[in-house]
């Protein structure tokens, strides 16, 4: 079992709100397809969710009040989620999506979540779902798609985790065009420098980078990879060299 996490940079064009990027979910469907390995995926908001959460001034660190942004955020995730699922099963790939809320209570994953996605993966489908606006113990919250491969990692085990964006994987200093890491360990975050983009509301990267070293200490290896490169996908999918950034499992305790 692989979880894939399809970032909004893959999946929409960034620069263009509410604006699906067609030609790379293509190019991820026929990778993900030919990989023939058991996958869950998780989706990001990208120009979608992230736009409105902009628009409505709302972010990841505290409560939600605005019903109108509560509503048009979530709605503008189901579209997105509707057209990647669409586009996903045209290659051939069964899909089953499902908002997080059917897996979260109060905020957190629910033990039966590992017996609903077993369940479906059972019978060869392939569970789809994404980040969100969601009712938590303290009110509506965004539900970023990072927390949530964190969480289903740590549930289910899987072999390995992908983290699939728009770059080849982690450099030290993005903005002078350093080369990209191969390996990434936990001595080395003091040292990295993060970029950040225009209304991402759920942490960016860094955020990633921060969850990925979480699940890395429970012993799972996690990739950082390019989601729009068939071929570097395919490699870490296959937990092979020259997949991206590699953190490899260890065990937090030591």
């Amino acid at each position: 079992m692989i979880i894939v996490k399809l970032g909004g940079s893959v999946i929409t064009k960034k620069a263009i709100p509410l604006t699906i990027n067609r030609k790379a979910i293509t190019q991820l469907a026929t990778t993900l397809k030919e990989s023939r390995l058991p996958l869950i995926i998780v989706h990001g908001a990208g120009s979608f969710g992230h736009y409105n959460a902009g628009r409505f001034r709302i972010d990841s660190g505290g409560e939600i009040s605005n019903p109108e942004g509560i509503a048009t955020t979530r709605e503008s995730m189901l579209r997105l989620n509707l057209s990647l699922t669409k586009i996903l099963q045209e290659f051939g790939l069964n899909i089953y999506s499902f908002p997080p809320i059917a897996l979260y209570r109060d905020g957190k994953l629910e033990h039966h979540a590992n017996k609903v996605i077993k369940e479906i993966m059972r019978i060869n489908l392939i569970p789809l779902t994404y980040g969100d606006v969601m009712l938590g113990q303290k009110g509506f919250r965004i539900l970023s798609g990072d927390v949530i491969v964190r969480d289903l990692a740590l549930l289910l085990r899987p072999e390995r985790i992908i983290f699939a964006s728009d770059v080849d994987g982690i450099s030290q200093e993005p903005r002078k065009k350093t080369p990209i890491l191969n390996e990434l360990d936990q001595g080395m975050m003091p040292k990295l420098s993060f970029s950040k983009v225009r209304n991402d509301v759920t942490g960016g990267m860094e955020n990633k980078v921060l969850e990925a070293m979480r699940i890395a200490g429970h012993g799972i290896d996690v990739f950082f990879t390019n989601g729009l490169k068939g071929d570097q996908l395919m490699k870490a999918l296959r937990g092979e060299k020259d997949g991206g950034t590699v953190i490899r499992g260890f065990n937090h305790e030591n």
